[in-house]
């Protein structure tokens, strides 16, 4: 299991647990899942969860970002006796430990390398992102339109619809995807 703190300028932190699932105990880590989001949302500062499940399972990834107010209440958090509870239940879950370092921007849409020891410098995000939403808006604009078209849907409705799709094209496989084919580039080995 890997534990990251993350804060982004957006006014929450966000503690990032990453780990690759043992196959047979899927269903298990689901409800240990399940579980210490329940916890945690009764902690002070709690602000959301987020649990994001691999679409592959025979690679299973899972990625829970916990998200509180301050950097406080979630320290706090992180480091009770039922918070340290549940994460050694999960110890009987996992079969590889993945590795995340604090991130930034959008960072939390995908791990670092064990050997990056920064982030990407924000140009670089902001050149990545790019690349990721504006085909992606493109392609859902060619898709939506036909079939949110013809519905008379208020407009406002028809942006929220094509903003959820785009965030689900944006987590998987999108970003995933260009970290991999760019990750020389965002993250050059230092001589």
């Amino acid at each position: 299991m890997s534990q990251a703190a993350v804060e982004p300028s957006s006014g929450w932190v966000g503690l990032v647990i990453s780990e690759i699932v043992r196959t047979d105990c899927i269903e298990e880590y689901r409800t240990w899942s399940a579980g210490i989001c329940e916890a945690a949302r009764k902690a002070p500062g709690f602000r959301a969860r987020q649990v994001i499940e691999p679409r592959d399972e025979s690679m299973p990834e899972y990625l829970i970002i916990l998200k509180f107010d301050t950097r406080t209440n979630m320290d706090r958090w992180h480091e009770s006796a039922e918070c340290r509870s549940w994460l050694e239940k999960s110890e009987t879950f996992i079969a590889k430990r993945t590795h995340h370092h604090p991130g930034e921007g959008m960072e939390i849409w995908f791990a670092r390398p064990e050997s990056a020891t920064q982030s990407p410098p924000f140009w670089k995000q902001v050149v990545m992102g790019t690349l990721a939403v504006y085909p992606s808006i493109i392609l859902l604009r060619v898709i939506t339109t036909p079939i949110l078209g013809p519905l008379n849907m208020h407009p406002d409705l028809n942006l929220l619809i094509s903003v959820v799709l785009l965030s689900c094209l944006l987590t998987w496989p999108l970003m995933p995807w260009l970290t991999w084919i760019l990750s020389s580039w965002l993250y050059p080995k230092r001589a």
